[in-house]
């Protein structure tokens, strides 16, 4: 269902639509290769008639997210057709919003450079415009596109990387806010429920690890406490539908989890909302830097140099009680851990 019409894809609106998305900044470009990478789809595909079907297309539950980018390029927004499940588990309302022609050509150029995991299909689907023929079955021209040209891969600014950082978060991402409740007996011996205080936890899961391992530099060099990598271990699964020719046994891959919770998540909450657009994620964001984490002092740490120096003046220490006092004093400073 077509909720707002688009420019239709010609040689003069696309011209049109190029000149204006020449004012883009860099920034948008980067949050916007986030989204592609995330839920978003770079097609080459040939349709039912055999046609080269190219177009750059993201659907999503998230209307505001959809509805923009649709917006920018001027593009036909629609509401999806609904998906009825075997499972008894219908999907949410989905909106679709796809680019073709040659404004889809300068849209992939744009947000090429800051690609990460779809790469290679934007290579794939620049290719395909080298031979690029417009007009019906009976005058055919063909055009000539020069080839693209070569990017640095994974060239970012601090900058340009949170805002494609932020966008692949609101698409593969999570962003919770976790309560627990723990069964806790007193002195008395009476059992009572203790209500612990919320935790915030955030995680971004995907099957490939050199981008979770990129990630997680990146994240480092700028600053933000980040744990190591988990990865769990997939068995195999069906795929297909039931009963169907199509089903069959696969090995799933792996998945690899970059995680931050509680306050060394809420930092990074902070670098991320202002490229955010996602108003359902928003709300989340904002609900978990209210909550105010009690700061711990960390002990100064004592480097491996100094402490055969001190388990040496311990040995050396004698009854006598000013010796003592000194080395009370010199514990006190340095506070070993």
């Amino acid at each position: 269902m077509i909720i707002k019409k688009g420019l239709r894809s010609t040689e003069e609106n696309d011209k049109k639509v190029i000149l204006k998305l020449k004012n883009v900044s860099n920034l948008t470009w980067a949050y916007i290769a986030g989204w592609i990478d995330g839920d978003g789809c770079i097609s080459t595909l040939k349709n039912k008639a055999g046609y080269n079907d190219r177009k750059i297309s993201i659907k999503l539950i998230d209307r505001e997210v959809v509805e923009w980018m649709a917006d920018l390029f001027h593009a036909t927004f629609r509401q999806a057709t609904k998906e009825n499940r075997q499972d008894g588990y219908n999907r949410k309302t989905a909106y679709v919003m796809a680019v073709s022609g040659l404004r889809s050509r300068y849209i992939c150029q744009q947000i090429l450079p800051y690609l990460i995991e779809k790469t290679k299909n934007a290579e794939k689907f620049l290719r395909s415009f080298e031979n690029y023929s417009r007009g019906n079955q009976f005058s055919k021209k063909t055009i000539y596109l020069p080839s693209f040209e070569q990017v640095p891969y994974m060239a970012h600014t601090d900058e340009e990387f949170m805002a494609w950082f932020t966008a692949y978060c609101e698409a593969e991402g999570a962003f919770m806010i976790c309560k627990s409740v723990k069964n806790r007996i007193n002195s008395k011996g009476e059992h009572y429920k203790y209500v612990a205080p919320p935790e915030v936890k955030f995680e971004v899961v995907n099957t490939n690890e050199s981008i979770m391992r990129y990630c997680k530099t990146r994240l480092e060099k700028l600053g933000f406490f980040v744990r190591d990598i988990g990865v769990s271990k997939r068995n195999y699964g069906f795929f297909g539908k039931k009963g169907s020719k199509n089903r069959r046994l696969v090995k799933r891959k792996d998945l690899f989890r970059l995680f931050l919770s509680s306050s060394s998540a809420q930092p990074l909450y902070r670098a991320m909302l202002p490229f955010m657009r996602c108003e359902r994620k928003i709300s989340k964001v904002e609900k978990s830097l209210a909550i105010k984490y009690r700061t711990k002092k960390r002990r100064k740490k004592v480097s491996v140099a100094d402490r055969p120096l001190l388990t040496n003046y311990v040995t050396q220490l004698t009854d006598n009680e000013q010796l003592y006092k000194e080395y009370e004093m010199k514990y006190k400073k340095i506070k070993l851990t």
